[in-house]
Formats: structure tokens, sequence, C-alpha cells
């Protein structure tokens, strides 16, 4: 009787495993978004990610009172795009070298849900340092 008890716990602890695994999997691979350029994510209408730079040469400004930062970026492709961020503007959002923002395009707009910056650090010894900020919903 022991036995049939041993292995029938060793056998619920195996399917519990399996079923936690494909459920942590599922949720990796729904919740994942891809890297694109902004003409692909416009075409999509996923959340998406896109590499690209911060065009300073054009206006940016954040709005205090409706809690947005605005401005422009340019993909790897070159293309320019509005896009619009949720919170203020990240604190070291003017030094990046390389900005990667994740988000959707709703109507002309790309809508921000977080903002990465690929940035240099003085206490890196010049190698990227990667920094985020992330939208409040």
């Amino acid at each position: 009787m022991k036995t049939v008890n041993i292995s029938l716990l060793i056998g619920i602890a195996i399917l519990a495993m399996v079923g936690i695994t494909v459920l942590a999997t599922s949720g990796a691979i729904g919740g994942a978004s891809k890297y694109t350029t902004f003409s692909e994510a416009k075409k999509s209408g996923e959340v998406v990610h896109v590499v690209g730079s911060w065009a300073k040469e054009l206006p940016s400004q954040y709005d205090p009172v409706q809690d947005v930062f605005q401005f422009s970026m340019r993909d790897t492709t070159l293309q320019l795009a509005n896009v619009l961020f949720h919170d203020p503007k990240p604190v070291n959002f003017e030094t990046a070298e390389k900005v990667v923002v994740q988000g959707k395009y709703v109507g002309d707009v790309f809508e921000a849900e977080r903002i990465f910056m690929k940035c240099p650090s003085k206490y890196n010894d010049g190698q990227l340092m990667e920094e985020s900020a992330e939208a409040k919903r």
C-alpha cells in the first residue's frame, strides 16, 4: 500500500510540473513582442519593439496635465514616427545612444508602453547600460 501511495504522489508531482511548464511557456510566447520597423508595426497593429534613435532636431514636449511625453524617433530604416509615452520623459533619455520603444500604433501615432535606453555609462568603462521606463496604465 505504501508503494502505491508513493507512486501516486510521484505521478501527481510529474503531472503538476508538466502543467506548470506548459502554462509558463504559453504565457511567455503569447506575451512576447517582436522587433520590427515603424512601417511593419503600423501594418500589424500589434504590440512590438522598435529600435531607433531620438530625432533631437525635432521638438519634443512633456504635458504634465495629461502626463504624456511626446517625441519623434527614427527607426533603423530611418523612418520617422511620432511617439507618445504616458509618463514623464525618462531620466537618461537625452544621453541615450539608442532607444527601443515597446508599444503599438493608435491611428498615426506610436503609443509606447515602455521605453528602453541604451546609454553610455561612466561607471561601465564605455560599455552600454540598459535602462527602462514603463508607462503606468
